[in-house]
């Protein structure tokens, strides 16, 4: 059988590594071309994969971070392709000029899956920004995505693929993530993430002023200083991790009564990992409801917070610490949901099947 030759592009930067370092979560480091992620799992298919991370030098990286995409990764890839069966990118940032090189200069493009993260722009709809999307997404074979409200704007503004994407859960390694017996010298809630778009830290301490704490203390990893969230001075029984690497993260995530999640309204995916880590662990989450968490928890969960609401937040981080039976049984089950559901083995081969259909679709 063919070797299936694979160029992956994902939308951040990876360490190769000759020993194996636990602090870097897997998608941020690579051992062994076919050891790489969720690439793993594919045990008894014949394929090799190749990484092509986000680096560029200095300059180059300080335009990219205002245009928001990548310039050298997708002019490498562009060159490299016909060295490859399929090329998969993880983020339209990897690749979105890639793909509109293909399209302008009609290149006969290899077979290109997109992993659609963030919905190219972040689901905006800006008529010119649409324009060059429509042109670049004519070289996408096939658009995976992680949150199921996406379907409606690529129905809406690229409906010549909507017929080629499909939902595809993301998942998490369940053996990372597992349960463990609490080491710890205090209760604590933790929340966790990097201050800015991906988290309303701010709707979280409004919250927090407005609830006896009952012995909790909030700890939070990601932020350093509080001028980060907006604020002069932290609320009472607040503390300030800053960024950790993935080892001492999963430790708090262990060691927490339960997580709270505060997260803006965006019509796209993202916070995913988060949570999916969070009750991987077996831990309950206060988290808000979004379409980027529906799919993930059930209809009538009841700690989902309505967006930019401290009031209701409050009382849902109150009712958690007040039952903490409750939320041993909530987390009991969100394990289960993570074996059965959300677990990256299962990611894999969902995304295995659907590079399979293409190549074999190309190739008949």
């Amino acid at each position: 059988m063919h070797k299936l030759k694979i160029l992956f592009l994902p939308n951040w930067r990876v360490k190769r590594l000759i020993k194996d370092e636990p602090e870097i979560p897997s998608p941020n480091k690579i051992l062994s071309p076919n050891s790489y992620w969720f690439f793993r799992y594919w045990r008894g298919f014949n394929f090799e994969v190749d990484v092509l991370d986000n680096y560029s030098p200095v300059p180059i990286n300080i335009l990219e971070k205002k245009i928001k995409f990548s310039i050298l990764q997708s002019i490498r890839a562009f060159f490299l392709q016909n060295k490859y069966d399929i090329i998969i990118s993880h983020g339209s940032t990897s690749s979105i000029l890639f793909l509109f090189l293909n399209s302008v200069f009609r290149i006969n493009h290899k077979p290109f899956l997109l992993i659609d993260i963030g919905c190219f722009n972040r689901a905006r709809e800006n008529k010119f920004e649409l324009f060059l999307i429509k042109i670049a997404a004519k070289s996408i074979d096939f658009i995976i995505y992680h949150s199921s409200i996406q379907q409606k704007w690529y129905e809406k503004n690229l409906p010549f693929l909507s017929n080629k994407t499909k939902f595809i859960p993301f998942g998490v390694d369940e053996d990372e993530f597992k349960p463990q017996k609490l080491n710890r010298k205090a209760k604590f809630i933790l929340s966790f993430g990097e201050p800015g778009r991906g988290r309303d830290y701010k709707t979280l301490l409004k919250s927090w002023e407005n609830i006896s704490h009952n012995d909790y203390k909030l700890i939070i990893i990601g932020p350093a200083r509080c001028e980060e969230l907006g604020y002069l001075n932290l609320p009472m029984d607040v503390e300030l991790k800053g960024l950790f690497n993935i080892a001492e993260l999963k430790e708090y995530i262990i060691n927490s009564d339960f997580v709270v999640l505060p997260l803006p309204y965006y019509k796209h995916s993202y916070g995913q990992m988060s949570f999916l880590q969070s009750m991987s662990c077996g831990k309950a989450v206060v988290i808000t409801k979004t379409p980027s968490t529906v799919d993930y928890f059930p209809k009538d969960y009841e700690l989902f917070v309505a967006p930019k609401d401290p009031s209701d937040l409050a009382r849902k981080i109150k009712y958690s610490m007040e039952h903490p039976a409750e939320i041993e049984r909530i987390g009991i089950d969100f394990r289960k949901r993570i074996i059965d559901e959300f677990n990256e083995k299962k990611m894999a081969n969902d995304i295995y099947s659907i590079l399979k259909g293409i190549v074999d679709g190309r190739n008949n």
